[in-house]
């Protein structure tokens, strides 16, 4: 099994989050005036690192050829996933900054003990689906795929993102 390096997983975080880093750079910019630029620059970097990721995974050397048995569509995960954007739009008090850092470091741990790198909006803007498939064995993957759709019992190419985490492969 491949796993991807922890500095990895953490930009994969940072570009999930990505919005909300932006919405509370915008309320902070009255604090700092270079907060937006800041939260800008994160946001285009952890966006060029998510997809460098998905691509070299996409490009795999030597994917895996399954059959998908079942499939399951992923994508509402990310209401769930918006919920936390609601406390962002909480007013500012004091103690909100180590509120805030206290909020996101839990999230931080959730998301990568949870192995919930699928979970990002981004994918969704860049074009991605997320599906849950069972393969021959009735192992449940998670996969990355650019296509909308998928048939029951055809055979697709995939290769390793990290655990049972997958993309569809090129080849």
């Amino acid at each position: 099994m491949v796993a991807l390096k922890l500095w990895v997983k953490l930009v994969l975080f940072i570009s999930s989050f990505s919005p909300l880093i932006l919405i509370w750079a915008i309320k902070l910019q009255k604090i700092n005036k270079y907060s937006l630029l800041i939260a800008i620059s994160i946001i285009i970097i952890s966006s060029l690192i998510l997809l460098l990721v998905l691509e070299k995974a996409r490009r795999g050397n030597n994917p895996d050829k399954i059959k998908i048995n079942s499939i399951e569509d992923l994508n509402s995960s990310h209401i769930e996933y918006l919920l936390a954007y609601v406390f962002a739009f909480l007013p500012f008090g004091e103690g909100s900054v180590a509120t805030f850092f206290i909020f996101i470091s839990v999230l931080v741990i959730v998301y990568l003990k949870s192995n919930l790198l699928y979970v990002n909006p981004l994918l969704v803007v860049f074009g991605y689906s997320i599906l849950k498939i069972k393969d021959n064995n009735e192992n449940s993957l998670i996969l990355i795929t650019r296509k909308s759709s998928h048939i029951n019992n055809t055979k697709i190419n995939l290769s390793i993102l990290n655990g049972n985490i997958f993309v569809e492969s090129k080849r």
